[in-house]
C-alpha cells in the first residue's frame, strides 16, 4: 500500500525551499537546475520532442522549471500532500496538472518502452530496492533513450547532517528521520551496468555525483 510507505512521511516541499527557502537552499536549486539542463543537452533530449519522467519528482520543481521550458515532462511521487500541492503550482503556472501523478517508482503506470528520458535526480541515496526501481526505469525506457541521475557526493561537507541543519529550512528531526544512503560513482556504474554510460562525474562545486546512461 502506498501509505504504508516510509516516503511518505517525507513532506519537505521543495518547490517552497526554492522560492522561500534559505539562501543557501535558493542557490542550490538554481545551479542544480542549471546543471540538469546541461545533462539534457548532451543527451541529446529535445524539447518539444521527448517525453521525460521525473520519478520521485516531489512537489513538482523539476516539472515546473522544464514544462516552462518546453520540454514535454510529467511526474511521478508517492507523497499524497506533495502531489497534491504540485498539481496545484503547475495549475498557477498555466501546466497540466495531470502531469503530476501519484504513484510507486517500482511500479510505474507506463507502458514498455513509451519513454524517452527518466530523470532520477536526488532520488537513489533515499532508496533501499534501488536495483528495482533502476530495473523499472529501464523497462518502460525505449532502446536508446536515457536515464539521467544525480545524487549527493559523499565527501562534500554540504551534506554532512550537522550542516544540513545550518543551511537548509528543514527540521533536525526531518533530517535525522530521511539520511542519506550515500552512492559512490561506481555505484552508479554497477547499478546501471546493463546501459551504456554517456557521461559522467561531478557537478555544483562537486557536490553532485552525476550519470548520463542510455540504454542499451
Amino acid at each position: 500500500m502506498i501509505a504504508a510507505h516510509p516516503e511518505v512521511t517525507f513532506t519537505y516541499d521543495l518547490v517552497q525551499a526554492e522560492r522561500f527557502g534559505t539562501l543557501s537552499e535558493r542557490v542550490w536549486h538554481r545551479l542544480r537546475k542549471r546543471a540538469l539542463v546541461g545533462l539534457l543537452r548532451s543527451a541529446g533530449v529535445v524539447p518539444g520532442r521527448d517525453t521525460l519522467l521525473d520519478i520521485g519528482t516531489n512537489s513538482g520543481p523539476l516539472l515546473l522549471h522544464l514544462g516552462a521550458r518546453g520540454y514535454r515532462i510529467c511526474g511521478v511521487d508517492l507523497n499524497p500532500e506533495l502531489v497534491r500541492k504540485g498539481r496545484e503550482y503547475l495549475r498557477e503556472a498555466g501546466l497540466d496538472p495531470a502531469t503530476l501523478m501519484l504513484g510507486n517508482a517500482n511500479r510505474l503506470e507506463f507502458a514498455d518502452g513509451s519513454l524517452d528520458c527518466v530523470l532520477m535526480i536526488d532520488l537513489l541515496e533515499h532508496c533501499v530496492e534501488e536495483e528495482a526501481l533502476v530495473a523499472e526505469a529501464s523497462r518502460v525506457l525505449r532502446k536508446g533513450g536515457h536515464a539521467i541521475v544525480a545524487v549527493p557526493c559523499p565527501w562534500h561537507p554540504i551534506w554532512h547532517p550537522w550542516l544540513k541543519k545550518i543551511l537548509s529550512g528543514r527540521s533536525a528531526a526531518d533530517i535525522d528521520s530521511h539520511p542519506d544512503r550515500f552512492k559512490t560513482g561506481r555505484d552508479l556504474a554497477r547499478l546501471f551496468a546493463s546501459f551504456r554510460r554517456v557521461r559522467g562525474g561531478l557537478r555544483v562545486g562537486g557536490a553532485w555525483i552525476v550519470g548520463v546512461f542510455e540504454k542499451r
